[in-house]
């Protein structure tokens, strides 16, 4: 009975880590002193920070005399074993031929790769929590200008994001207005992109599946021409 219990929450664990979702942050606000932009990933109880990444501690003691002239004795002995290295490297036309080998493989993959893309948009989720954009120039015309010109673009990539992608836009989270004062550009930006992991196993499985039955083809008309 304690092995069922066990097998129950190890199988419920696991649902809940593929029925998760990876969800990719990125908030972007204009501020006095400059932007201020973060990227961060998301996943369960699992969270990453990229951007700003945190500044390495500086220690004083990796600036001794010692250190620093030994770094530059060693820099010769690694430039002699890349040189080393780059005599030792195999002719061009080994590696026009590896090149081809690898375009060939590809090219016998296209139908499996192309259908693994389609299947991909179907997967993502964009969340639109704040789109806000000022539009500003040197003078109202060109204001007027930009204002326009930023207006089509951000209709035209909601558009296009809205045919590869589940768009979920909060109320009143667009806007977009002309600045006849400032003359700047200014963005507060909040978005969030998601996947599932589960998305992500299921098209690696259709990937080999695929790459399976491809191989099995390819192989039998190869024994056919054989025999033939």
């Amino acid at each position: 009975m304690t092995a069922l219990y066990i097998a129950a929450a190890v199988a419920c664990i696991l649902a809940w880590l593929l029925i998760s979702r990876v969800k990719l942050s990125l908030s972007y606000k204009d501020a006095s002193d400059g932007g201020d932009l973060s990227l961060t990933v998301r996943y369960t109880l699992l969270r990453l920070r990229l951007v700003p990444s945190k500044k390495g501690k500086i220690k004083l003691g990796d600036y001794t005399y010692e250190k620093t002239h030994k770094k530059k004795k060693e820099k010769p002995k690694a430039s002699a074993a890349k040189k080393a290295k780059a005599k030792r490297r195999a002719p061009e036309e080994e590696e026009a031929g590896a090149k081809s080998g690898v375009t060939a493989i590809l090219w016998e993959l296209k139908d499996v790769i192309l259908d693994i893309i389609k299947r991909v948009p179907g997967k993502l989720r964009l969340n639109i929590k704040r789109l806000r954009l000022s539009v500003g120039a040197e003078d109202a015309a060109k204001t007027a200008i930009n204002y326009g010109t930023v207006t089509q673009a951000v209709g035209a990539a909601l558009t296009l994001a809205s045919e590869h992608a589940d768009v979920r836009i909060k109320k009143r989270a667009v806007l977009i207005e002309p600045d006849f004062l400032s003359g700047k550009l200014r963005a507060d930006v909040d978005v969030m992109l998601s996947f599932r992991v589960g998305s992500v196993f299921g098209l690696a499985l259709r990937f080999v599946w695929n790459f399976i039955k491809l191989r099995i083809s390819s192989s039998g008309e190869k024994t056919i021409k054989a025999k033939g």
